[in-house]
């Protein structure tokens, strides 16, 4: 997933005191909803868990190193994180508006 990359790219570039990109947190919540939705299918709920794992995990570096990244850096991320985000709403708006 490409929110990887970019979280990848902040983490070089951290310090000490904890960070959190809200627009990420929210794509992380939605995931977690859609992926607990049954009228999405099995493969795409499992793949959609996979991605917010990996997410959550690189978010949860972030957190722990700090707020040393650009701040630049940070509103690209939050940037990223919520066309993500529109991205997966308009994927599923149509055919399981209910799991949004």
């Amino acid at each position: 997933m490409r929110v990887a990359l970019g979280i990848a790219l902040v983490l070089a570039a951290t310090g000490c005191k904890k960070t959190r990109v809200t627009e990420c947190d929210d794509l992380l919540a939605l995931g977690d909803k859609i992926q607990k939705c049954e009228l999405i299918p099995e493969g795409s709920r499992q793949s959609i868990k996979t991605n917010m794992d990996q997410m959550r995990n690189a978010l949860k570096m972030l957190e722990d190193v700090g707020d040393q990244a650009p701040k630049e850096q940070l509103e690209s991320l939050g940037r990223t994180c919520k066309r993500q985000s529109d991205s997966i709403r308009k994927a599923y708006e149509k055919s399981a508006p209910s799991c949004l």
